[in-house]
């Protein structure tokens, strides 16, 4: 979604600039003066031509308001056929449209180009040290069924919600992007861009939550949502790790870390291989605790190895 978006924005970016470079071909470029401008009824700007004729004055088309100064100096491009498509110039109203719409594109390049970096072959081909890459395979469908395993986990239900939640706080800016006609245009893209991008991202993650399941049988451990996947074989385990995370905040008072607000952190059981990489965490708030309780058990009998106790500390 967010690469759509991206290209979008950049195809957008390119017209404007192409249409630039139309009009300097295609218009003559006179130096005015700005007289009036008008944003309510279409974006219209009123110059002046001759110094010796002050009714000598035409109205002409424009992007926006940012930079113009009422009886300042502006640069004017006159059509000679069609005054309909002389249009006022410059730096801000030829220029600002395509570097806001070429930053949105890379605001929104930005988690695809992020999430392509993540993926790689997350399963053995051949079990050896060294080969497997920790990473989730996004936008690729799991190569096994769902709820395939002997032991199948879920996140509780509250986590899709909330980021559900969240991602409907975009909405209203989209909306008013939309429905603001008035405003100007940038204005109204930032906004919509902003509620967009922001929508986007969390009804991801709550898209990620509501259909994220951790399985295990007696060759490996699988994870998979709706945006991808990943593989963490037994026989790539070479440590299992109990581990506490601890969430601090830095007290500029006391110079020293103090415990967060949620101090009681979280605590998982940890797939660790030969190259000191995580394969996968199993966390304690996976569902239902009955069947999480078994894998843990599980995993110590189909490893052969004892977890070591371990803390992860997170500044916040």
């Amino acid at each position: 979604m967010s690469g759509l978006g991206a290209v979008i924005c950049g195809w957008l970016a390119v017209s404007q600039i192409l249409e630039v470079q139309k009009i300097k071909r295609e218009t003559t470029r006179v130096t005015a003066w700005l007289t009036n401008w008008n944003t309510r009824d279409g974006f219209r700007a009123e110059v002046g031509l001759d110094p010796g004729d002050p009714e000598k004055k035409v109205w002409v088309a424009m992007s926006h308001d940012v930079g113009l100064r009422l009886f300042g100096d502006v640069d004017v491009y006159l059509h000679p056929t069609d005054p309909e498509k002389s249009r006022l110039g410059g730096l801000f109203q030829f220029w600002l449209g395509p570097a806001v719409l070429l930053l949105t594109a890379v605001v929104f390049a930005f988690p695809a180009v992020w999430l392509l970096s993540l993926s790689g072959p997350a399963h053995y081909a051949h079990p050896l040290p060294g080969e497997w890459s920790g990473r989730w395979v996004w936008f690729s469908a799991a190569p096994w069924p769902g709820g395939a395993g002997d032991f199948v986990l879920r996140l509780p239900s509250y986590a899709w919600k909330v980021a559900l939640g969240l991602a409907l706080v975009g909405t209203p800016f989209v909306c008013h992007a939309i429905a603001d006609s008035a405003a100007l245009w940038h204005g109204r893209l930032l906004w919509g861009v902003f509620g967009l991008f922001w929508t986007l991202v969390l009804g991801g993650v709550s898209l990620h939550f509501g259909s994220y399941e951790l399985v295990a049988d007696e060759r490996s451990v699988r994870e998979r949502s709706a945006l991808g996947w990943k593989e963490a074989p037994w026989e790539a385990v070479r440590r299992l790790e109990d581990e506490s995370v601890r969430y601090q905040r830095w007290s500029e008072a006391f110079q020293r870390f103090e415990p967060g607000l949620s101090d009681s952190g979280r605590r998982a059981l940890v797939l660790v291989d030969a190259d000191g990489k995580r394969m996968t965490s199993i966390g304690v708030e996976l569902e239902p605790p009955s069947a999480r309780r078994k894998l843990f058990e599980y995993a110590r009998q189909r490893t052969g190895l004892t977890p070591v106790d371990t803390e992860r500390r997170v500044v916040r």
